[in-house]
């Protein structure tokens, strides 16, 4: 690696790090029937950041245990959602992008049934 673009990343951080935002609540916290989008919430905080670091996901309010952080961000970087700059910190790439919307889009999709289901009626 050339020192000018160790030098470019450093003044990148140095410029960037400051208030991380963090999802809303009902994100990070949907019910106590549900459990939590992991995959949501990575995406979440990488699309409304411009970079995130490990320690990030770990901290108030959200708290990812670091076994689950590990698997999902795997996950999302094989997928090619999330790419590793350096160690420990991530950004979100177009890929990433598209599916952070199409989770929040299926978020705000609500699915109806008609009781009872046509299945039930077709059985008797």
């Amino acid at each position: 690696m050339k020192p000018i673009y160790i030098l470019e990343k450093i003044n990148y951080f140095n410029q960037n790090i400051g208030s991380i935002n963090y999802p809303p609540e009902k994100i990070y916290s949907p019910s106590k029937l549900k459990r939590p989008n992991y995959d949501h919430i990575l995406l979440w905080m990488l699309y409304n950041n411009d970079i995130c670091e490990w320690v990030d996901f770990c901290q108030e309010p959200i708290s990812i245990p670091t076994g689950t952080l590990s698997r999902h961000l795997d996950k999302l970087k094989r997928k090619g959602f999330v790419e590793n700059f350096t160690r420990g910190h991530y950004r979100i790439t177009s890929e990433g992008k598209k599916k952070f919307q199409e989770l929040s889009s299926s978020k705000k999709k609500t699915s109806k049934l008609n009781y009872p289901p046509k299945i039930i009626f077709s059985s008797l």
